[in-house]
């Protein structure tokens, strides 16, 4: 059952991230629908991430005034990875090297599973930034 829902998704929404356009950031422009956000550094995806409220989720976070890494899953795996700890250093290393996509899905359910198959999709090939939501499988 659960192949048949995921060989659907795959061929509905990856194709729709496919056609949609990468996008500088910019908080005046992220939706405040339900949906899934990649963040692509280099024109490789860096991250993937789901939420109800996209605006609430990227800006809150990931763009956060918080000096704490703890605000934000990316944020974290910046300091781990590219070693951007402080607030201004981490929101400008994403502004100024990152581009995103927003994709609105139909419900919340619907962001849940396509987010773990484009992080099934993409881990390996582009060593995603990700936490480790499932066994790795």
């Amino acid at each position: 059952m659960f192949e048949r829902v995921f060989n659907k998704m795959a061929g509905y929404y990856v194709n729709k991230i496919c056609r949609v356009a990468q996008q500088k950031i910019n908080e005046k422009d992220v939706p405040r629908y339900a949906g899934v956000y990649v963040i692509y550094s280099k024109n490789k995806p860096l991250y993937v991430g789901r939420s109800i409220n996209l605006y609430r989720r990227f800006v809150h976070q990931h763009l956060s005034k918080r000096n704490d890494v703890a605000a934000s899953s990316f944020r974290m795996h910046l300091l781990m990875s590219k070693r951007v700890a402080a607030y201004k250093e981490a929101r400008q290393w994403i502004l100024k090297n990152c581009t995103v996509k927003f994709v609105k899905t139909d419900n919340y359910d619907d962001a849940v599973l396509l987010e773990a198959l484009l992080i099934k999709l993409w881990r390996k090939k582009y060593h995603l930034l990700n936490d480790n939501k499932d066994d790795g499988r």
